[in-house]
């Protein structure tokens, strides 16, 4: 797992927008699994923020989230959520 103020991209990527390619990496495309993850999220909030919550598709989306996240972790390398592995 990063520290929380790491950011998982190089500081010469633009704030605000998404790489396509993160060096050190092997060349991996990210750019879908970010753009997959950024719209889940925005459901996620979406759904979240009704007065009546879905929860199946709440608990759909976390699960969803919970795999992209653990793409993005393997095509970066990562491995776990010890810092130390």
């Amino acid at each position: 797992m990063l520290p929380v103020n790491r950011p998982i991209v190089p500081s010469t990527v633009k704030a605000g927008t998404a790489p396509t390619y993160v060096p050190g990496s092997g060349d991996v495309e990210l750019s879908p699994l970010l753009r997959d993850y950024d719209e889940m999220r925005a459901k996620l909030e979406t759904l979240l923020a009704q007065p009546v919550k879905d929860m199946a598709e709440v608990d759909r989306l976390v699960d969803g989230l919970e795999k992209v996240q653990l793409r993005i972790k393997a095509q970066l390398g990562i491995q776990g959520n010890n810092p130390n592995e």
